[in-house]
């Protein structure tokens, strides 16, 4: 992979970094492409840059970019900004010092699946 990256992501043992690239599946969110981190998911991950948050998946990165573009259609561009904003930042150091990180954008993008 070109221009590679250390990026944090979320997962459910806690923070994690990972190479990846920068990857613009629409202009008002900034995501990021990484590798998947076990043999038995899908090839290429994309999860948005500040939270961390995965946002889809697939076995070819033109596949987990077509996933990402539908799932971000199919909820409203207003509440995926507002997940963003209100979630925890990944590199905010107070928050991953208390584990709190991973519960609080649980407990969001269960609040937002939800409508």
């Amino acid at each position: 992979m070109r221009n590679k990256i250390v990026y944090k992501i979320q997962t459910p043992e806690g923070v994690r970094e990972v190479e990846g690239r920068p990857i613009e599946v629409y202009s008002w969110i900034k995501t990021f492409l990484h590798r998947g981190l076990s043999k038995k998911t899908h090839a290429w991950v994309i999860c948005e840059t500040s939270t961390g948050l995965s946002i889809s998946s697939g076995d070819t990165q033109k596949q987990a970019v077509e996933r990402a573009k539908y799932l971000l259609d199919t909820k409203t561009k207003e509440k995926t900004l507002e997940f963003i904003e209100k979630g925890d930042k990944i590199n905010d150091e107070n928050n991953l010092k208390t584990g709190l990180l991973q519960k609080n954008s649980d407990d969001l993008w269960e609040k937002m699946k939800r409508g």
